[in-house]
């Protein structure tokens, strides 16, 4: 809503910049009738303002409150795990890949088993991984000091 109020008010001051006549009622007609329909509850309140409220400093608190009310009632919901189509009906390529979405809580680890992150972000097998390479530079130096001989070094 915000982004809404503050792009009518960024188009309006163009034309105003461009010799445009913009008056006030201009403007709150465009930002009421750009609304979505679920604001349409609104109109006949903005339509019975008394004309000294009818302007965008008493029109902005008022479409702002209406729009943390409607979040409140009517939350985004978190996607649930939903199978696609696709995915169901074809088959015909090895990987295939699942058109699921999942909330960061129901991610699991396939490394460590802890749900929240996956195995590429999993910070314990960043640990052993580097772990890992660090033992590899050591069981490599090893053996090259076991393949050198004498006449490698220079005394």
């Amino acid at each position: 809503m915000e982004s809404w109020i503050s792009s009518v008010r960024s188009r309006s001051n163009e034309l105003k910049a461009a010799g445009g006549n913009v008056t006030e009622e201009d403007i709150l007609i465009t930002l009421v009738g750009g609304l979505p329909t679920t604001y349409n509850h609104l109109l006949p309140n903005i339509d019975n303002l008394p004309p000294e409220d009818a302007n965008l400093a008493h029109l902005t608190p008022i479409l702002l409150a209406a729009e943390i009310t409607h979040n409140t009632m009517h939350p985004r919901s978190v996607a649930t795990p939903k199978k696609s189509q696709s995915m169901t009906s074809s088959r015909s390529t090895s990987q295939a890949v699942p058109n699921v979405a999942f909330s960061v809580a129901e991610i699991r680890c396939y490394f460590c088993d802890e749900l929240g992150h996956t195995k590429a972000n999993c910070l314990e097998r960043k640990a052993w991984l580097e772990g890992k390479e660090k033992k590899i530079g050591q069981a490599n130096a090893a053996i090259d000091m076991d393949n050198s001989d004498d006449s490698d070094f220079a005394y």
